[in-house]
């Protein structure tokens, strides 16, 4: 199975993203950055304010600060990693990533070409297969993903012969 299909930045900017804080992998980061606003600030009035009591409304009015400015720190690490692919992307030579791609699907492995690169990655080598509404993420590597946009694909059938021919040969688990 051959899919041809052009690949944007937006897509590399999901790509990032989706590794970098969707992959279920990433879960406890997701709770750590939602967390960690509060919990420095409750250690801040700890360490710099220990001889007041701790019990005060000035401590609950810093935590409170700290739980609402939660999703800012959230944002604020998505568009920093946003900020960095996209800058990434215009600095360097990215020919490879943006463009037509083609990725074919045979017995002995994966095969992704583009108009710059070539590569061939054999199916034991994968590391693990993810997904999200718009794009199947082929792991080669820890955080290297091979891309594959869902809109390449005529229905739900043909995705899923896919991914059942990429479970058949790999023993791994759509997550």
């Amino acid at each position: 199975m051959t899919f041809k299909f052009d690949q944007s930045k937006e897509d590399i900017i999901n790509y990032y993203l989706f590794i970098s804080w969707y992959d279920p992998d990433k879960k406890n980061l997701r709770i750590g950055t939602y967390i960690y606003l509060p919990l420095f600030l409750l250690l801040y009035i700890l360490v710099f304010y220990n001889d007041i009591p701790f019990f005060n409304i000035n401590t609950f009015i810093l935590l409170g600060i700290g739980v609402l400015l939660s999703p800012l720190t959230v944002q604020l690490f998505k568009w920093i990693r946003m900020y960095k692919v996209k800058r990434h992307l215009i600095q360097g030579k990215n020919m490879n990533l943006i463009g037509t791609q083609e990725l074919t699907f045979n017995n002995d492995g994966i095969l992704k070409t583009s108009e710059f690169a070539k590569s061939e990655v054999k199916y034991n080598s994968l590391e693990k297969i993810r997904e999200d509404s718009l794009y199947i993420y082929i792991y080669v590597g820890v955080e290297s993903a091979f891309l594959l946009p869902k809109r390449v694909f005529f229905n739900e059938e043909e995705q899923n012969q896919v991914l059942d021919l990429i479970k058949k040969k790999t023993g791994l688990k759509l997550i």
